[in-house]
């Protein structure tokens, strides 16, 4: 249903990296700094393997009929600092502007058409 709307679907994701804020830093001198962590990921990496299982047991079930549960893609939980996400325009930096808390990194790949580039390019 919307995987027919949609160019990917889970079959087609490689990696999944979620990155998150694990620590507030705070300054307390020019040379020194205070770390506080926050969150060892443990909730966030059981949440994700969650939703990842679902959504292939969804996907194999809706085309073969079988909840093949064991197909997901690979996934991390990368804990950062600080994060800075650009929107690619130069401009200043505003204070208020919010800082994100989460952020995605998903890899993927056409496998029909990486198999007919490869087929057309070397197998002829």
């Amino acid at each position: 249903r919307d995987d027919d709307l949609t160019l990917f679907s889970i079959k087609d994701i490689l990696n999944v990296r979620l990155y998150y804020t694990a620590a507030s830093v705070s300054k307390l001198g020019a040379t020194k700094a205070n770390v506080q962590y926050l969150d060892d990921g443990s909730h966030l990496r059981s949440q994700l393997h969650s939703v990842l299982k679902l959504k292939s047991a969804m996907y194999y079930h809706e085309k073969h009929g079988s909840s093949n549960t064991s197909n997901i893609p690979a996934y991390t939980v990368v804990p950062v600092l600080r994060m800075h996400l650009s929107s690619g325009e130069e401009k200043p930096q505003v204070e208020n502007e919010g800082t994100p808390l989460l952020a995605m990194q998903v890899f993927m790949c056409d496998m029909l058409r990486t198999e007919a580039e490869l087929w057309i390019r070397y197998n002829r």
